[in-house]
């Protein structure tokens, strides 16, 4: 059970740290764009 629990906890926080990722790189491109 507790492993579960931690499995999903990890599997949850890497989701996040992916959505900030693409954010991260959306932001880049559209910054990219206003500055050209």
């Amino acid at each position: 059970m507790e492993r579960k629990l931690i499995l999903l906890l990890f599997l949850f926080h890497h989701q996040n740290n992916c959505l900030r990722c693409n954010l991260c790189i959306l932001n880049q491109e559209n910054q990219k764009l206003t500055n050209v």
